[in-house]
């Protein structure tokens, strides 16, 4: 079984070639659910070619900010800027990488205009190991940082009124996630997680342990189209405690 995403590509003629995702991508998924296609990781197929691109590709350029798994830098590749989150060496075995590769496969299948985009990948934990790579999610650039930076800032020309409208691009990103099927649930929805651009729109990033609920409530629960709802409570400590404790929900 292949072992990391870049098994899974096509060949560089451009076709799309369907392969078996493997044991490494099925563990990024804990509760089974491919972030991409949104069926079971297990012996199923998806088309992964479209995002992976080699490291030497990537520009590299100034440190925009460090987590513990990783360091997000500003780069350019095909002649545009982009921010590139690198994972750290000491994070390419175990849960770190495949929270890596859980992110990647989640962005890869989302788009909102509050939700960060997925640019490229690089995911050839092979030759990262041997020094000639690194392991990278490219994703749109954030001119004006995170929401916490904006927040401690406080920038003259943000309005009252502008505010509130960063407030519901939160809230539009997160109600996009919860209505698709299955609903993604963040995990881990915090001020540094929400990134500005330069017009001031706000979009939810960082996507390491989002999770998908599974589950459908009784059928005198279902939707006017005959499908049933998704329960979005169940679960609920199981789905908060990997964050931040002051980001939790009280309960």
């Amino acid at each position: 079984a292949p072992s990391t995403l870049t098994d899974l590509v096509s060949d560089r003629d451009g076709r799309s070639v369907e392969r078996d995702c493997g044991d490494m991508f099925n563990q990024a998924h804990s509760n089974s659910i491919c972030g991409v296609c949104g069926h079971s990781s297990k012996n199923h197929t998806a088309p992964y070619d479209r995002w992976e691109v080699r490291w030497p590709d990537i520009d590299v350029l100034e440190k925009l900010g460090e987590g513990r798994h990783g360091r997000v830098h500003r780069c350019t590749l095909w002649n545009r800027e982009y921010a590139v989150k690198i994972l750290k060496k000491d994070n390419w075995t175990g849960a770190a990488l495949s929270n890596f590769l859980r992110e990647m496969s989640t962005l890869a299948s989302l788009r909102h205009p509050h939700i960060q985009e997925l640019v490229a990948g690089v995911t050839d934990t092979k030759a990262a190991r041997k020094g000639t790579s690194s392991l990278a999610i490219v994703t749109t650039l954030a001119e004006n940082g995170d929401l916490r930076d904006v927040i401690i800032k406080q920038p003259p020309q943000l309005t009252e009124s502008k505010w509130i409208t960063m407030a519901l691009d939160i809230a539009k990103g997160v109600e996009y996630l919860h209505s698709l099927s299955p609903p993604i649930v963040h995990r881990d929805l915090k001020p540094m997680n929400c990134m500005v651009d330069r017009a001031w729109r706000v979009r939810v990033a960082d996507f390491a342990l989002a999770g998908t609920v599974q589950g459908r409530l009784d059928d005198d629960d279902a939707n006017s189209d005959g499908q049933g709802t998704y329960d979005l409570s169940m679960d609920l400590v199981t789905l908060t405690t990997e964050t931040q404790a002051a980001y939790m929900p009280p309960e």
